[in-house]
């Protein structure tokens, strides 16, 4: 397992949602203390949570999940595309509410008897992924929270969703709606400080130190690219680290770094160097090379994380109960040829020394002795990038032209904590069927 080659008692930039990893940044304390004060105090019932992706909205409620409220009952939606009808089966199912017919009515009436025998409680339904949910369906949950024969017993409900759900709020559609919410609450990016703080604190979680593991001007790169975000950091360090792993590093290096945001930002523009440039003339050859290493670097990153990480995330339907993090970690047990390497001409050297053929030989041989250490890695799954509005059976009609191969894809994805939430960004492996009947666009 890669955290133990840095002497880690476990992987400390897991993406699974928990409370032992919410970092307590002045932002998600205030967020965290407008739920508690919703869930438990909110006159009007309805609160609001909002975060771009990324920025730990997920792992706040984990850690209101974790908390054992005193009379306090709280059931949580976290796939918004399900239809009203089912968003009332979820919540009954959750309290333990017993449909005695299928009709609408009966059911509502079903849950206005089970708040009138928990008038004492607070009864509140947490709202995942808000911005996804329909028009229709929000009104309808609005109607819902007037549920209950006495207004301090009515079902209230903490909306979470990214910076859309607010622009919505304003329209004419969800005025009402808007005009009822009280606590609201705005998860910004973490301050640069805090960058380095939440690094510092995921590694500390599992014995480890910044300062040992990463290289400062490693540290120093990845906060200028991660904007913040703390899921962008986690994968940022993550794949760093890989990248020191399978170069047996026991440090990770500036160029470990750089190769990592380049795989992020899904380019392999050349990084670039704080060393100075070499006046030899040899300008050209070191910039293939350097392509071609990091090019390789984040082959492997990429395929060690589709082997390395298989996570899986729920929820309880009970208050007190949290989900643990699994991750396995693994190397493949057959090496597999590589494709032959592309290989781009370098430009004309403005030295007026030549570049050696001597030179030019062994870069050639440092190259195939990166693709050959890539070569260790699996890479028939090939990867693409989440677009704005993929689902997984969108991606998997595009790319696999078959919605019936969406098992095949999941399977190819343990990576994916649940299947309904896939963010812009995110990678998705594709099973061997997709390679003959597709080409990534």
């Amino acid at each position: 397992m890669y955290y133990r080659h840095f002497n880690l008692d476990g992987p400390p930039f897991q993406f699974t949602p928990s409370p032992s990893v919410l970092y307590p940044s002045k932002s998600h304390q205030e967020a965290l203390a407008a739920l508690e004060w919703g869930l438990l105090h909110e006159p009007s019932g309805l609160t609001l949570l909002v975060g771009e992706p990324g920025t730990g909205k997920t792992t706040l409620i984990s850690a209101i999940l974790a908390r054992n409220f005193e009379r306090a009952r709280i059931a949580y939606i976290g796939n918004p595309r399900l239809s009203f009808d089912e968003i009332v089966e979820t919540i009954a199912r959750q309290f333990g509410i017993a449909f005695k017919s299928s009709q609408r009515l009966a059911r509502l009436d079903a849950i206005d008897g089970f708040l009138e025998a928990h008038a004492r409680d607070r009864v509140m339904v947490i709202v995942d992924e808000a911005q996804a949910l329909p028009d229709h369906v929000v009104d309808e949950l609005r109607l819902l929270s007037n549920s209950g024969p006495r207004r301090q017993s009515s079902l209230g409900f903490v909306f979470v969703g990214q910076p859309e759900l607010l622009r919505r709020l304003e329209s004419p559609e969800l005025r009402q709606l808007n005009e009822r919410i009280g606590a609201r609450s705005i998860l910004t990016p973490l301050r640069p400080n805090e960058i380095y703080e939440y690094i510092e604190f995921r590694l500390r979680n599992q014995g480890g130190r910044s300062k040992d593991i990463f290289a400062p001007a490693a540290l120093k790169h990845i906060a200028r690219h991660c904007r913040g975000i703390p899921r962008r950091i986690n994968v940022l360090c993550h794949n760093s680290m890989l990248l020191a792993f399978s170069s047996d590093s026991r440090r990770v290096a500036l160029e470990h770094a750089q190769a990592a945001v380049c795989e992020y930002e899904n380019h392999f523009a050349e990084p670039v160097s704080s060393a100075p440039r070499s006046r030899d003339g040899g300008g050209a050859s070191t910039r293939t090379w350097k392509i071609a290493a990091f090019a390789a670097g984040v082959g492997a990153a990429s395929l060690l994380a589709g082997y390395f990480w298989s996570t899986a995330s729920s929820y309880s339907h009970k208050v007190g109960e949290t989900p643990a993090p699994v991750a396995q970690d693994a190397r493949p047990a057959t090496p597999i040829e590589p494709a032959a390497a592309a290989s781009d001409s370098a430009p004309p050297n403005p030295s007026p020394r030549a570049v050696t053929s001597e030179a030019a030989g062994a870069d050639a041989v440092k190259s195939k002795e990166v693709v050959r250490a890539v070569a260790e890695i699996d890479h028939r799954l090939r990867q693409i990038r989440v677009r704005t509005g993929d689902t997984v059976a969108g991606i998997a009609r595009r790319y696999i032209r078959s919605s019936n191969q969406i098992e095949a894809l999941i399977a190819a994805n343990p990576q994916l904590d649940d299947i309904n939430r896939i963010y812009p960004g995110d990678v998705i492996y594709l099973p061997e069927t997709a390679r003959a009947s597709s080409k990534e666009r």
